[in-house]
């Protein structure tokens, strides 16, 4: 129900409502000992985060964190779910500030599994840094730019043949350019800059 269901949709009673879920779902992937339980959980999350007042009980209850443990599964299905879980959230404005430093475990995360050999994964990770370059600003950009982003978007938009997938990727490079225009190519009337491989 947790995964397939609109959480828009669930009845809202006090003390049974989504937000119940919350915890327990996070409890789950926290324990990290059977598989499928943890994919189910970071599945149901996942859902629960398209909402914004569930984005924020999962913010406050640490879920993030959870999410994080949840990557260092082996198993390639617990680490899609996981950054498609991450992916929902990053939207939140504690979440987007874990993205100004080009150095936090966020940002190398997400840079990561730009390059990813699953696709399903790449479309979490790119949809998510579109996400955050939606802010428009300068210090996520940046920040995503000296971690090496540019590269793994480049050749997506050039040679991936996933639409869903270019798609994030153009729209990711377009805010990127809007939002860090002289960090990409330099200052106006500048020459262009060879810093990130362009």
């Amino acid at each position: 129900m947790g995964i397939s269901i609109n959480p828009a949709l669930y009845p809202r009673r006090t003390g049974s409502g989504p937000e119940a879920m919350v915890k327990p779902i996070i409890k789950l992937i926290d324990d990290l000992s059977h598989e499928l339980s943890t994919f189910e959980a970071c599945m149901c999350l996942c859902n629960l985060a398209t909402v914004d007042d569930l984005k924020e009980k999962i913010v406050k209850e640490k879920g993030w964190r959870a999410l994080e443990m949840a990557l260092t599964s082996e198993n390639p299905l617990v680490q899609r779910a996981a950054i498609e879980a991450m992916s929902n959230l990053v939207s939140h404005d504690e979440i987007a500030q874990k993205f100004t430093s080009p150095t936090s475990t966020a940002t190398k995360v997400f840079v990561g599994f730009c390059g990813s050999d699953d696709v399903k994964s790449q479309i979490a990770a790119v949809g998510g840094i579109a996400t955050l370059l939606g802010w428009q600003s300068p210090e996520i950009g940046g920040s995503l730019l000296q971690a090496g982003v540019l590269e793994p978007l480049v050749e997506i938009a050039l040679i991936c043949e996933e639409p869903g997938l270019v798609h994030r990727a153009a729209a990711a490079l377009q805010r990127l350019l809007t939002s860090s225009t002289e960090a990409m190519i330099g200052p106006e009337g500048g020459t262009v800059s060879a810093k990130h491989g362009l």
